[in-house]
Formats: structure tokens, sequence, C-alpha cells
């Protein structure tokens, strides 16, 4: 029984760790009322290791009716 196929969300290129307003590393994740995702994205995509700031911290909103 083959595993299913992940898919990034919301999209590949909002992963894209190259992109200038990626998402690097979310944490805090919620879904309020509204239907909208938020959490913190650190901006650091190695908090283990070297701990690389890729993108300065933000807070995210995504519309999870639109994906946007």
């Amino acid at each position: 029984n083959p595993s299913p196929l992940l898919n990034p969300y919301p999209s590949w290129e909002s992963n894209d760790i190259r992109s200038t307003d990626s998402i690097v590393n979310l944490l805090r994740v919620r879904i309020d009322a509204c239907d909208r995702l938020w959490g913190v994205d650190s901006g650091v995509d190695d908090i283990f290791g070297d701990f690389n700031q890729i993108q300065p911290k933000r807070l995210i909103a995504i519309d999870l009716k639109t994906n946007e």
C-alpha cells in the first residue's frame, strides 16, 4: 500500500525558500472561526542546527476558502 502523495500548502511557490516571500518555518498554527489559518513564521531554516535566518519573523494568515 503506497503512501499518499504529499502536497505543500498553500503551494510549492510559497514554500520555496529561495523566494523572498516564502514560508520558512511556520509555528503555533491555529485556525480561527472565519476559516483563516494563522501562524508565526520564524524565518529560520534549521532551528536545531546552523540557525540560518532566511526571512524576518512574521505573522502569516491564509484564508482556507481561497488558499491565499
